[in-house]
């Protein structure tokens, strides 16, 4: 059996200077690139100052250049390339007495540096939205009213009688791209974890099959367990699921299904699987292992957006982003909203998105203001990227 190993977690201290996230973000790269597992997370802001938690899992062998001669490679090399700021730390066991960082030691434990990615929005604090979503989750969630009621009543019963109530609270979303799949399990997260239903931790974790395939014998399974382990505490959203089995899929991928639909069963009380994607593909994906479709207790279907739906999701970007409509834009979004669907490549709200930004993009053109024109729309939805056909529309909204 393999050493646990030596983990610490500390603060990094910027007091009351500005942090610069995209140097935290190219910092951890640069650590992880070092083959040092660490994970920075989101800013806390209190009493003028600015801190971050990290947690690191000291390396197995020196650090050249970068750590100690001694014992503590990792968090001296977080106090060298962190030296803008107070780094103090301490060292954690994982042990019951710790329980509610188990998951998170479990998470740098299965890291894998080469392939984890730090972005600066990852340290960013939670935004006005974010707060927002903290008291009602499922604030100016448009359309998918039919859904929302489904999961709202799995975690209602789950509150109050115990996920042991229910044989399973894994899901199944179905529907074509764009049509809000991945936003409501975002939120669906906010309001378990408000409800006590997940850890309160904010875990989410987006897979997709690349991730949880392996490149040689006996890595699939090991990818599919770090996974499931990283998504303790909170949801494992599985992006397109039936590519586990699709075309191009090999042998791989039949024991990514295998190795999940056992996991889904052993550690059904420890995580919640969402599994998305078309609904002929999906229903494939369930009958290619016996129990599988058992072990997604429930099956949610979106359906594409109406256009009246899709013109107050453009209103909601607008007004996210401090954007007002003159009465002449007004008049002019049912119309090109309808005229997206026209265009190849159609992916709801995903559409919408796109042709928001555009818009943005002539309104700057012509103005210095922050008020969208009936012009702005027009010269958007006539760009000639707007119209440009895409192999095969990818992700969810």
């Amino acid at each position: 059996m393999e050493p646990i190993g030596t983990f610490y977690a500390g603060i990094l201290d910027y007091g009351a200077q500005e942090p610069d996230f995209e140097g935290m973000a190219e910092a951890v790269n640069f650590l992880r690139g070092a083959n040092m597992k660490v994970i920075v997370g989101k800013a806390a802001c209190e009493g003028g100052r600015t801190r971050f938690p990290f947690l690191l899992k000291e390396p197995d062998k020196p650090l050249v250049g970068l750590g100690s001669s001694n014992a503590k490679n990792g968090v001296m090399a977080m106090k060298r390339v962190f030296d803008n700021c107070e780094v103090t730390y301490h060292e954690v066991a994982p042990s019951a007495g710790n329980a509610p960082q188990l998951h998170l030691i479990a998470e740098v434990a299965a890291m894998d540096p080469e392939h984890e990615v730090a972005r600066p929005r990852d340290f960013h604090p939670a935004d006005e939205a974010q707060r927002a979503l903290a008291s009602d989750p499922f604030a100016n969630l448009i359309g998918l009213e039919e859904q929302r009621r489904v999961v709202f009543e799995i975690g209602n019963a789950v509150v109050k009688h115990g996920r042991e109530a229910l044989e399973s609270a894994h899901m199944v979303f179905t529907g074509p791209p764009g049509t809000g799949k991945t936003e409501l399990a975002r939120r669906l997260l906010a309001y378990y974890d408000a409800a006590g239903v997940t850890s309160g931790k904010g875990v989410f974790v987006k897979a997709d099959a690349a991730d949880l395939i392996g490149r040689f014998v006996g890595h699939t399974p090991h990818l599919v367990r770090s996974m499931v382990r990283r998504a303790y505490g909170g949801i494992l959203f599985i992006d397109e699921a039936y590519r586990l089995i699709g075309r191009g899929a090999n042998d791989y991928g039949r024991e990514a299904v295998d190795t999940l639909n056992e996991m889904l069963d052993a550690d059904r009380d420890r995580f919640i699987c969402i599994a998305a994607g078309y609904p002929d593909q999906m229903d494939l994906l369930m009958e290619s292992n016996p129990g599988l479709r058992d072990r997604f207790g429930f099956r949610v279907a979106f359906e594409s957006y109406r256009d009246d739906e899709l013109a107050d999701i453009f209103r909601l970007f607008a007004r996210t982003k401090g954007f007002t409509l003159s009465e002449g834009a007004e008049r002019e979004l049912p119309g090109a909203v309808a005229g997206l669907r026209g265009k190849p490549g159609f992916a709801n709200a995903r559409s919408v998105r796109r042709l928001f930004d555009r818009v943005v993009i002539k309104q700057a053109l012509r103005a210095d203001n922050a008020v969208m024109e009936a012009a702005d729309v027009r010269a958007a939805l006539a760009d000639p990227d707007m119209g440009a056909a895409r192999e095969r529309a990818v992700g969810f909204v």
